[in-house]
């Protein structure tokens, strides 16, 4: 599908990235890619991403002003994009809260890179579309009905400090 091709299918389709990715025979992560880099509009919803690697840094990121990323390391480790690098292919659809209030529709998947080679572990990466225009994507059962997790930015600068996934000290105290 051209460039010019995928905004009329993406919005027929309700920018739905696990629909588009079925309709047009498009592997998921190049979907959440291109969702990512549609153009602005007031009926097109604003999506930002995240690659990581198999060890969680973060190798690519198109940010929203509203949800700062890592530049260097990792981020919280409940975001859905670590989940799914402990299960390869499948995607995963959950919102995040962050602690400041800001919400985000979030689609995950990781896969293996290619070539594998025998007798060395298979390497991954992930990728992570987020949106916080979620309206203009579910209906309001569809949106109470998917997970949603609590999650930090990264662990020096999270409040959250009951959480069982925190691996530093709140710095902003």
């Amino acid at each position: 599908v051209y460039k010019r091709q995928f905004l009329p299918i993406a919005k027929k389709l309700q920018f739905d990235p696990i629909i588009l990715s079925q309709e047009l025979n498009i592997p998921l992560a190049l979907i959440l890619k291109r969702l990512a880099h549609m153009p602005r509009g007031d009926d097109i919803p604003r999506f930002g991403i995240m690659e990581c690697d198999g060890s969680g840094a973060v190798i690519f990121r198109k940010k929203l002003p509203t949800l700062s990323l890592p530049r260097f390391s990792s981020a919280c480790p409940l975001w859905p994009i670590y989940r799914s690098l402990t299960q390869p292919y499948l995607p995963i659809k959950a919102f995040i809260n962050t602690p400041t209030g800001e919400r985000f529709l979030t689609y995950s998947l990781a896969q293996y890179e290619e070539p594998n080679i025998i007798g060395l572990p298979a390497r991954a990466s992930a990728v992570m579309a987020f949106t916080p225009d979620y309206g203009m994507l579910s209906t309001k059962p569809q949106i109470a009905s998917q997970p949603n997790l609590a999650v930090g930015l990264q662990c020096p600068v999270c409040p959250r400090d009951n959480c069982t996934a925190r691996r530093s000290k709140y710095l902003l105290q």
